[in-house]
Order: structure tokens, then C-alpha cells, then sequence
């Protein structure tokens, strides 16, 4: 089964989603209060739980999550640069059928490497800054 969670612009947070209802194109989102909280389905956007998990077992999701991991300095892949960490997010690439993560070096596709040092320090939606050395 698939996991889902939806970033609601409206509220500039994250939610879970309780109900999916495509006759009516809306999206029924948990809330705090005992309303309904409905959004057009066209109003959010998706992030997929990519099954894996990072050092403090948080859920690490597609186009959301910023991680940070460990390299080694001497790779023999030659493409990383002189240093021991690097940050990147998780997408899904339709083409290779297969989760990577983009870093400031490129795409890395994610079973070619040891991810289990992964750290999540923030997501796009909120941390956008954490970032800006990759553009």
C-alpha cells in the first residue's frame, strides 16, 4: 500500500490524507477540529513514502524531503567533491523507473549506493534555503 502525505498550500503545512474521493475530485485531510477539512484535488500536492526511513526513523518522502548523508572523501567513482557530506531530496524519475537522489553533483540513483546514513534536516516546501549551494 501506498503512503501518502499532501502539502496544503491554504495552510503552508503537511497533512494526512483520511479520504481520496475522485467522483467529486476532492481530498478529505485530517484536521484538528471535527470539520471536514476537504481540498480540491488539483489544490495539493503529493508526496510518496519511498519505503525507507532515516538514523531517527523518520519517514523519508518523495519531492519533500532535504537529507543529508555521509560520503567518502576518496570514491573511486570520482564525482563527489572534496568533502564528507553532501545534502539532496528524493524524486521519483518516470524514465528509469526508480527513486535517485539529486544532489549538487546530479541524480544518484538510490540502490546504486549505502543510504543508511541518511538524515532528514528539513523538506522543500519549508526549507528551501537548506538548498542553495545545488543551484
Amino acid at each position: 500500500m501506498n503512503e501518502f502525505i499532501v502539502w496544503d498550500e491554504k495552510s503552508q503545512s503537511f497533512r494526512q490524507i483520511v479520504k481520496i474521493d475522485f467522483v467529486n475530485m476532492y481530498f478529505q485531510l485530517e484536521s484538528k477540529s471535527s470539520d471536514d477539512y476537504r481540498v480540491s484535488l488539483n489544490d495539493l500536492t503529493t508526496h510518496t513514502y519511498i519505503g525507507k526511513k532515516d538514523i531517527n526513523d523518520k519517514k523519508i518522502y518523495a519531492d519533500s524531503s532535504i537529507v543529508e548523508f555521509c560520503i567518502f572523501k576518496d570514491n573511486d567513482l570520482g564525482i563527489f567533491p572534496d568533502k564528507e557530506t553532501m545534502k539532496g531530496y528524493f524524486e521519483y524519475d518516470k524514465d528509469r523507473l526508480s527513486y535517485g537522489i539529486v544532489t549538487e553533483v546530479g541524480w544518484l540513483k538510490f540502490d546504486v549506493f549505502n543510504f543508511s546514513n541518511l538524515k532528514i534536516i528539513g523538506n522543500l516546501q519549508e526549507n528551501p534555503e537548506l538548498l542553495k549551494e545545488m543551484k
